[in-house]
């Protein structure tokens, strides 16, 4: 499936550890997304695999 035709509607940061780089790309990625970008902190569960320093984008385009 290609992505070209397609538009960002929403992005959202995980991340395990401290929240500096996830902070750090949300100032940068939010020049492409009118809605506010979320940072949350992955779950425990999620970290127990992961380990520190983990991280994840998430993004929603519009239909």
């Amino acid at each position: 499936m290609a992505l070209t035709h397609k538009s960002v509607a929403e992005i959202g940061i995980s991340y395990a550890g401290t929240n500096e780089w996830a902070n750090e790309m949300k100032s940068l990625l939010q020049a492409y997304v009118e809605k506010p970008i979320s940072v949350l902190e992955t779950g425990s569960i999620i970290q127990t695999h992961t380990g520190e320093n983990a991280w994840a984008i998430l993004i929603r385009y519009n239909s």
